[in-house]
């Protein structure tokens, strides 16, 4: 089978949209080597997080051609697409990131898109007016062309049918999988030489996402205050406009306490830092899946995460669970597992069962599987 995919952010997210492309794409290269992979992209350089394509010989990478595209990049990917896609006679299209080229039922390609969340229509004050308009129409399209959605947790399906009108029986659900260097063996070696590189203490709490308003770090920084202990909050992940808020509730409320940012750590030392965190808690309002969840149960740590959205289902048994916006739940359960050795363990072994349904095999099994059915040969 040819199979294409939207690879932009493949190439140029270096977060969740792209690790969700990386992830995937390595996956199938490497348990399904028969297809053949085209990743369509205005245009890439290749880096240490793409650079496993040069491995495989089954993977083409595609940008535009003539002057004409190559001048308008955004043009070709989104209104010359489908003709790029019948010239190379690729079997099934997947956007990976909520959107399909215009008229991709015309290319003769079988089409999937991915949906990750519609968190920009149940909290619309996080995005500006003109953004909202842009992806409420890309994704509506998507989904109304699409042969197959792929929601990413049952939350997403169920927006996805209760603000697009999407259809329930067209909507398969298929969680993201972890990078596969969060499922190998961290040596004590390598744990040593992340705690060097980024001046880590030997305890401390841990925060991984972007610092802004929806994944409620501030809640988490007013709980750290009631806590009855001084061990220290690592925050790792990139900074918004929202860090003015961060800052000022630390200078308010906290200034007793120790805060440490990290904002550019690589991601081949993300699985080290995980473990070796004593809790890792992940407060956010409303996310499409919550891969974070996962990668901390892959490296054997606690995690204390909202009730909210799909987070449930990243969690599953495994995690204890919060209501995000009350901080003194919040420091309540971080008190209750630092002080309870038993408890983190039980957690531990929890979460190491649980999360073995996120691998890269499991999950290209999955698409595989879709993608076949949909094609129907």
């Amino acid at each position: 089978m040819k199979i294409g995919f939207d690879a932009k952010r493949f190439f140029h997210n270096n977060s969740g949209l792209g690790n969700y492309s990386r992830s995937l794409v390595h996956s199938l290269l490497h348990y399904y080597p028969d297809n053949d992979y085209f990743l369509y992209t205005p245009s890439y350089k290749l880096d240490s997080k793409t650079i496993f394509i040069n491995d495989f010989t089954n993977t083409i990478v595609k940008t535009p051609s003539n002057i004409f595209t190559k001048t308008f990049k955004n043009s070709w990917r989104s209104l010359r697409m489908a003709a790029q896609v019948r010239k190379d006679h690729i079997d099934l299209y997947h956007g990976l990131s909520h959107e399909l080229p215009y008229n991709i039922q015309r290319s003769n390609a079988k089409s999937i898109v991915t949906i990750h969340d519609l968190i920009f229509m149940r909290y619309p004050q996080y995005y500006n007016f003109f953004d909202r308009k842009i992806y409420k129409k890309k994704f509506q399209y998507s989904c109304d062309v699409s042969d197959k959605i792929i929601a990413v947790s049952a939350q997403t399906k169920n927006d996805i049918v209760e603000f697009l009108n999407g259809d329930a029986n067209k909507i398969e659900v298929i969680p993201p999988s972890i990078h596969s260097s969060f499922t190998k063996e961290i040596s004590e070696a390598e744990k040593n030489s992340v705690k060097n590189k980024y001046n880590l203490p030997s305890e401390f709490l841990l925060y991984v996402s972007t610092v802004e308003p929806r994944k409620n770090l501030v809640t988490l920084i007013k709980a750290t205050h009631q806590l009855k202990s001084d061990i220290p909050l690592v925050v790792v992940g990139k900074h918004t406009h929202y860090i003015d808020n961060v800052n000022a509730i630390i200078e308010n409320e906290n200034p007793e306490n120790k805060f440490i940012f990290i904002e550019n750590a690589h991601l081949i030392d993300l699985p080290a830092i995980y473990s070796l965190a004593t809790l890792f808690i992940y407060p956010s309002l409303f996310e499409g899946f919550g891969l974070p969840v996962v990668e901390a149960m892959f490296c054997k740590t606690p995690v204390i995460t909202s009730n909210t959205s799909c987070l449930p289902e990243a969690g599953g048994d495994a995690a204890l669970y919060i209501n995000p916006e009350n901080s003194e739940e919040m420091s309540s359960a971080i008190s209750t597992l630092l002080n309870d050795s038993t408890l983190r363990n039980a957690m531990v072994a929890k979460g190491t069962i649980h999360a073995q349904q996120f691998t890269e095999e499991n999950t290209a099994h999955k698409m595989a599987s879709l993608y076949k059915s949909v094609y129907g040969r």
